[in-house]
């Protein structure tokens, strides 16, 4: 059946008492599934509330599928602390430490540029289910590893999984959401990789002064991966990958799961509409920029390459390094003042997902990227260009040896006293604004400005160019401040984010409370405000006779996002 008939047809579908809801066939255990908790029906169908609730189903599913991004965020920020010991286990240079922690991002590219095809051929929920097992596998490498190319390999296999899960998840759980708590469901994914970051920095604390500890460290990260993949009980397929395959009776069925009522007919009928409307759209018309792809890349891919090049990444990746630099000398130090970015960054993506869909994605994006600004000012200003790192700490893990501090923090060229306090304050600001703007903000305007038959596949691209920026930076960034120095690094860093500032206020949309399929019609027919009618409006603004104060909030309520 097509698309177009689809869209004219779902009235006459009658409501099935079960069926399989499943990417595949029947045998993916779909009829376990009933209608048992769907609202009572009224004249033989029930009405839809006017504000889609979170039903039980809903929040299942999309928690279960934000268990990947623990393991995003696990995997990435565990290497941070690893690196300490084994720096000492395999007597690491610098290098050989960058291969360490750039490993897991070329097996991410990778991922980036294959997942996109196994997302649209095999279906969201099957893939997510397969990343599980990569992630127990590449955990079992790098518990066992008995080198460093095999810890490499397993690296390599973990940013494979990463990548997948980078895609995957946030293209399922955008897909299954309602338009009115999209923002929020998908940033769940956010939180997930805050809370793995979280808990990678509280392992690191607890295994840093064990012997091979780095063992314990990648070895959990298979809890979690094992969990997701027991979660296939509750996780149902996308609704909008079933009404591409042409299962509509089986959409019908895991949206009526996912709403908590049973008349979803409008829904189904809105979503073949706007699949039909897409299907002259290849991915190759993303790649020439033709008619509205050229501004859907333009966003998706400025946004995530912007948010690599602001130089967060990294930051978290050699958070103790950097701390050492600073005048946290040993490892308990280094390893603590990590887990206190960590414990930011958790708590500002739990508020940022109370803001996503009332404050709107654009303006956090304004108003975080605008502190990241401030702080990495306070940060270049507080580094003193020449600063040097204290001595390192002994690879000993005994007390003694961690004891022996004194001439550790007297080295002459380290930062003391209140600049110290200062240079960790500005991390904080920074890491905080990254959580508020970046972070949650680009996975979901990602998921939301590509056509649906194509989605995974343009998030794919527009990810690749995330882990080859991410790629680019980590590589090279302890060569880089062997060279500059941090506050040299710092200040780069400040200029990028003073760039993605101008692009978010000149080019990207405010997506809030709009279904996919309206954010699809808006990008195709350009009823979003374009860049010159924004740099028209800024200038009358500043220009304007009473001279009123300019602020990122105003402005943007002036340059309205009713239609934008």
């Amino acid at each position: 059946m097509e698309l177009s008939d689809l869209s004219q047809n779902t009235e006459h579908e009658a409501i099935p008492s079960s069926s399989p809801t499943s990417d595949t066939d029947a045998d993916d255990g779909s009829k376990r599934h009933d209608l048992r908790y769907l609202s009572p029906a009224r004249d033989g169908a029930a009405t839809p509330p006017p504000v889609s609730p979170y039903t039980r189903y809903l929040m299942l599913a999309a928690g279960t599928a934000s268990l990947g991004g623990i393991l995003f965020g696990y995997d990435l920020g565990i290497v941070s602390a690893a690196l300490i010991q084994l720096k000492c286990e395999y007597n690491l240079s610098d290098l050989q430490r960058e291969w360490v922690v750039s490993s897991v991002l070329v097996g991410a590219l990778v991922a980036s540029l294959t997942g996109g095809f196994l997302i649209d051929g095999c279906g969201r929920r099957r893939v997510i289910l397969f990343n599980s097992c990569i992630f127990v596998v590449g955990a079992i490498l790098l518990t066992a590893a008995p080198s460093l190319a095999v810890l490499i390999i397993g690296r390599l296999v973990v940013g494979f999984a990463i990548s997948l899960a980078a895609i995957g998840e946030t293209v399922y759980i955008a897909e299954i959401a309602p338009a009115d708590k999209r923002g929020r469901l998908v940033t769940l994914n956010e939180l997930g990789i805050v809370l793995g970051f979280l808990l990678a920095y509280c392992m690191g604390y607890a295994f840093v002064h064990v012997d091979n500890g780095w063992r314990y460290m990648f070895g959990l990260s298979a809890i979690p991966a094992i969990m997701q993949l027991l979660g296939r009980l509750v996780l149902p397929s996308s609704p909008r990958y079933l009404i591409m395959a042409g299962k509509l009776t089986e959409a019908k069925q895991c949206l009526r799961l996912l709403r908590g009522y049973a008349d979803v007919d409008a829904e189904v009928s809105e979503i073949a509409s706007s699949l039909a409307a897409e299907k002259i759209v290849k991915l190759r018309d993303l790649l020439r920029c033709a008619g509205s792809a050229g501004r859907r890349l333009l966003i998706g891919g400025g946004l995530v390459f912007l948010q690599q090049m602001t130089g967060q990444p990294t930051i978290l990746y050699y958070a103790p390094a950097i701390f050492h630099s600073l005048g946290f000398s040993t490892r308990g130090q280094a390893t603590l003042a990590s887990l206190i970015l960590g414990g930011v960054k958790f708590i500002c993506a739990c508020i940022a997902l109370k803001l996503l869909d009332s404050v709107g994605r654009r303006r956090l994006l304004l108003f975080g990227v605008s502190a990241m600004v401030l702080f990495m000012l306070l940060m270049s200003a507080v580094i003193a260009p020449d600063i040097e790192p204290p001595p390192a700490a002994s690879c000993n893990l005994t007390a003694a040896a961690e004891s022996n501090t004194s001439n550790l923090t007297s080295h002459a060229n380290s930062l003391t006293g209140s600049r110290k306090w200062f240079s960790l304050l500005g991390l904080v600001g920074y890491i905080a604004g990254y959580q508020f703007s970046f972070g949650p903000c680009t996975w979901i305007v990602l998921t939301e400005i590509y056509p649906s038959q194509l989605r995974g596949r343009a998030v794919a691209l527009a990810t690749s160019l995330n882990w080859a920026a991410n790629l680019l930076i980590s590589a090279v960034f302890l060569h880089l401040k062997s060279a500059f120095g941090l506050s040299g690094l710092f200040a780069s860093y400040t200029a990028v984010c003073f760039i993605s500032v101008l692009f978010i206020f000149f080019f990207v949309p405010e997506t809030k409370n709009k279904s996919l399929e309206d954010i699809s019609h808006a990008l195709s027919v350009g009823s979003f405000k374009n860049p010159k009618e924004r740099w028209k409006q800024l200038r009358s603004s500043l220009q304007s006779p009473c001279r009123k104060r300019v602020t990122f909030a105003r402005l943007d309520e002036s340059y309205s996002d009713s239609n934008d």
